[in-house]
């Protein structure tokens, strides 16, 4: 048995990361850290990691 699971983790805000991955909003409106999304699929009985993809949160 397999699952799919992610998150929107935050990145360094260095050119070579905004390059590949946009700012997310703040949460007072101002503009934040560069947010990777993060996909896995993981083995539900081993609990081990399959696969993972990372992309922007935009989906370019």
């Amino acid at each position: 048995m397999t699952a799919i699971d992610g998150t929107i983790l935050t990145a360094a805000d260095a050119p070579a990361v905004l390059a590949r991955y946009p700012k997310q909003g703040g949460n007072h409106g101002g503009p934040g850290y560069p947010g990777p999304r993060l996909s896995a699929l993981l083995s539900c009985g081993t609990r081990s990691m399959i696969d993972a993809v990372f992309d922007s949160i935009q989906g370019r």
